[in-house]
């Protein structure tokens, strides 16, 4: 093999090495957040024994306010872009179950992805090895 073959097989290894590492920190951030949905689910689940309970309510950077949940079983969404909806809890588990389906089905690809390039990776790396054997 040439030696500009062996270099241009290196560069397809350092590209692929940078993709895969930034689909690993995509990974690593939708397992987080699916995380944190799930968390979501069950407080929804066990609303009823939250309901009229005080509790901290997070506001950002580690800050807290009290409050105490309400009884009526309405909660605020954010929909996306910025917007918050209010919603009964029955309305608001259909809509995580839907963000979490979405989430998951991203999650899938995203591994299925990784996959892909850790095989292209191992196939140019035993490429490399073997031409510089040669």
């Amino acid at each position: 093999m040439a030696k500009a073959d062996i270099q241009q097989l290196r560069y397809l290894q350092e590209v692929y090495g940078e993709r895969y590492s930034l689909i690993n920190q995509e990974i690593k951030g939708r397992v987080g957040y699916l995380q944190e949905l799930n968390n979501v689910s069950a407080s929804l689940n066990s609303f009823s024994e939250i309901s009229g309970k005080r509790m901290l309510n997070p506001i950002g950077a580690d800050f807290y306010l009290f409050g105490t949940a309400a009884k009526e079983g309405k909660v605020v969404v954010g929909v996306g872009a910025g917007y918050l909806v209010e919603k009964g809890t029955e309305e608001a588990r259909e809509f995580l179950s839907k963000t979490l389906s979405k989430h998951e089905k991203v999650l899938s690809e995203l591994m299925k992805e990784k996959e892909t390039l850790e095989n292209a990776m191992l196939q140019i790396t035993y490429r490399v090895t073997s031409a510089e054997e040669e």
